[in-house]
């Protein structure tokens, strides 16, 4: 038994006589970290720690699927840097096309992200400090007696060890033992379509249309702030750049007739569309609900400025963690009036809904 104490003692080691640090593990840190970031999760290119989730987008019809491939290093560190892969569909273009009586617009590819994430600052005063070391050596006794009668083998140890790290991070929330936690990541991302869009396109009412193919292939670079305060909520800020394989149909250039059959007209082209976003998020302390804006600009042939007001919910389960969110969203297309000129504002703004569902278990 005191074999299995040390071991557990060393896994819960954090440098309690700084500042700069939470007073739990790292893998409590990790975990601590999954529940803060997981309250907003929007879109394939935010942060979760979980190994799998899924995200629908209802304004695009677009579902995607990802998977982390981090694996724990069997040992008390911090996640610092993994991969993501998954697949994106626009699922819901069948049902549009159907009513609407329009070619089909098949979407399907392979995502890939590598996200870096920083190691962080934490402020907690030396009374939150020695508070949490109190109750982490609570939680090492407690723990002691399951494993008396058990032989410590490689699953029993790493079974303690999360249910070490994930008392203290549970313990850290509901005590809130520390003033404000700041964590900032980074990712770079690709979208390889698997399939191409095909689009009829004619270069004037009578002629035959032929059907052109599209290859929307994406690169994304994203970097996020989270601060978090336990007096003031949970700030995220955003800043973000796309480069994206364009065209002329979905940079709004062709005329869209449906008679007798469904086609564009116009002259069809495809080019790169440099595009800078900036996003801002807030949760008050506590609560589940918030608030977000969201602003982009394309560069190039289309050179639309985007807009999107938000506002994020989150569920939670009975140990606080988040389990689902939401955001419903006021979609503001064209604010400069560059692309569809004559049209109101009530013809740009449409509603959108997305949903993100982490599940599995923490890469911790």
């Amino acid at each position: 038994m005191k074999i299995i104490g040390i071991l557990l003692l060393i896994a819960s080691r954090t440098l309690a006589q700084s500042t700069d640090t939470l007073p739990i593990s790292n893998r409590a840190t990790n975990i601590f970290l999954s529940n803060k970031i997981g309250y907003y999760l929007s879109s394939p290119d935010d942060l979760t720690l979980y190994k799998n989730s899924v995200l629908f987008n209802a304004a695009t019809g677009t579902l995607a699927v990802n998977h982390s491939l981090y694996q724990p290093k069997g040992s008390d560190q911090r996640v610092g840097a993994f991969t993501t892969i998954g697949v994106q569909a626009n699922v819901a273009d069948a049902f549009a096309a159907t009513y609407s009586n329009r070619p089909f617009d098949n979407r399907f590819g392979f995502f890939s992200k590598q996200t870096w994430i920083t190691k962080g600052h934490a402020r907690c005063t030396p009374a939150q400090t020695q508070a949490m070391n109190t109750q982490r050596a609570r939680i090492l006794r407690s723990l002691e007696p399951d494993t008396a009668h058990q032989q410590f083998n490689t699953d029993l140890r790493d079974e303690y060890y999360y249910a070490l790290a994930l008392q203290q991070s549970e313990m850290l929330i509901k005590s809130q033992n520390y003033k404000d936690v700041t964590l900032s990541w980074t990712s770079v991302s690709i979208y390889f379509p698997l399939i191409t869009e095909n689009i009829p396109v004619a270069p004037t009412r009578v002629d035959s249309p032929t059907t052109r193919h599209a290859w929307p292939l994406r690169l994304n670079f994203t970097h996020t702030k989270l601060w978090e305060s336990t007096r003031s909520g949970r700030f995220y800020l955003t800043i973000a750049g796309d480069l994206q394989l364009n065209n002329a149909r979905n940079g709004y250039q062709l005329e869209t007739v449906t008679s007798p059959k469904w086609a564009y007209i116009g002259a069809y082209s495809n080019f790169l569309t440099p595009t800078l976003k900036g996003q801002f998020c807030y949760l008050p302390p506590t609560s589940h609900f918030g608030i977000s804006a969201h602003l982009e600009q394309n560069f190039g042939p289309y050179h639309a400025l985007n807009g999107i007001l938000g506002v994020p919910i989150v569920l939670i389960n009975k140990k606080s963690e988040p389990v689902c969110n939401f955001e419903f969203q006021v979609r503001f297309f064209d604010l400069s009036h560059t692309v569809q000129t004559g049209r109101g504002l009530p013809g740009r703004t449409s509603i959108g809904l997305t949903i993100g569902v982490p599940f599995s278990k923490i890469a911790f």
